[in-house]
This record gives C-alpha cells, structure tokens and sequence, in this order.
C-alpha cells in the first residue's frame, strides 16, 4: 500500500531520515557559500592591497 499525506492526499512522502539529510545537506550548503563569500581581512604583518588608478582590486 501506498503512503499518503494525511493532509493533501500527495504520495510525495519523506521519512524522517530522509528529511534530516536533506536539512544536513542544505545547512553545508549553506555554510559554503557563506565561507566562500567571506572577505579576508589583512592581518598586521600584511599591508592592504592596493589597486592601481583605473583597476579593481580583487
């Protein structure tokens, strides 16, 4: 027999398990961009890059 929503009557049906993987996939997911979209701060022994009149510094 097939599970069903209780609510809406769909057969689209996630056991616990799954959605607690889903929830894990999507918080690492998460944590990369933010990581990813991070800046660097300059430490003290480094001084801050500077561009040249014209470009960008990246």
């Amino acid at each position: 027999m097939m599970r069903r929503c209780l609510i809406c009557e769909s057969r689209a049906i996630l056991t616990q398990e799954a959605a607690i993987g889903i929830v894990m996939l999507v918080g690492l997911a998460e944590g990369w961009l933010r990581a990813s979209h991070s800046t660097r701060k300059p430490t003290p022994s480094q001084p801050p890059r500077r561009s040249l009149p014209g470009t960008a510094c990246f």
